[in-house]
C-alpha cells in the first residue's frame, strides 16, 4: 500500500514539476525520487532480512529448547508416578499378605490354636516391612495395637486365653488395615 503511495507521489511529481518547469528538470526530480523510494525500500528489506537471519532462528531455538524441557519435565512426572504406581502395587500385594496370614492366624487361634511363637513371629514381620517401607511411626503405632483388645474377665484357663490371643490378633490386624488405608498404599 505505501509502494503504491510513493509512486503515485513520484507520478504526480512528475506532472507538477513537467507542467511548471520544464522536461529535464521533471525527469531529473521523478528518477531522484524513484532512486529515493527503491532505496528506501531495498534498505528495509536488507535490514528485515539481516535480523531475520540472525534473531528468527535464535528465537526459534530457546522456543524449541523451552518445549523440549517441558516435554523432558513432564517424562520425569509420568516416570516417577508410574514408579509410585509400581511400588504401590507392590505394597498392596505385600500388606495384602500379611493381613490375610493375620486373618488365617486369628481363625486358627480360635479353633486349634497357635504357637505364640507363630504369632510373635507374624507381628515382627509386619513391624519390619513397615520400617522397610519408611513407615516407622506407623510400626510403633502397630506395635501397641494390642494394647487395646479388651481384658478377660473371669477364669483364666485355656479357652480364655486362646480368646486374648484372637483379641490382641484382631487387635493388630484392625490397625493393619487402617495403616494400609491412611496411607494408600
Amino acid at each position: 500500500m505505501s509502494l503504491l503511495t510513493g509512486l503515485v507521489g513520484v507520478t504526480l511529481s512528475f506532472w507538477y514539476n513537467y507542467s511548471h518547469l520544464h522536461l529535464n528538470t521533471a525527469q531529473q526530480v521523478s528518477v531522484l525520487a524513484l532512486v529515493c523510494l527503491g532505496g528506501s525500500y531495498g534498505i528495509s528489506f536488507l535490514g528485515s532480512l539481516v535480523v531475520n537471519t540472525f534473531r528468527v532462528p535464535w528465537l526459534l531455538d530457546a522456543e524449541s529448547g523451552q518445549q523440549i524441557d517441558a516435554l523432558e519435565s513432564r517424562a520425569q512426572i509420568a516416570e516417577q508416578a508410574a514408579a509410585e504406581k509400581q511400588k504401590s502395587k507392590e505394597m498392596n500385594a505385600l500388606f495384602a499378605d500379611l493381613m490375610t496370614r493375620g486373618g488365617t492366624l486369628t481363625q486358627r487361634v480360635t479353633s486349634d490354636g497357635v504357637p505364640d511363637l507363630e504369632i510373635t513371629e507374624w507381628v515382627e514381620t509386619v513391624i519390619n516391612t513397615l520400617v522397610k517401607v519408611e513407615l516407622s511411626t506407623d510400626s510403633v503405632a502397630f506395635r501397641h495395637a494390642a494394647e487395646k483388645a479388651e481384658p478377660i474377665i473371669g477364669v483364666i484357663d485355656a479357652r480364655s486365653e486362646r480368646e486374648k490371643r484372637r483379641r490382641k490378633l484382631v487387635c493388630y490386624r484392625d490397625k493393619l488395615e487402617e495403616i494400609v488405608k491412611l496411607r494408600s498404599l
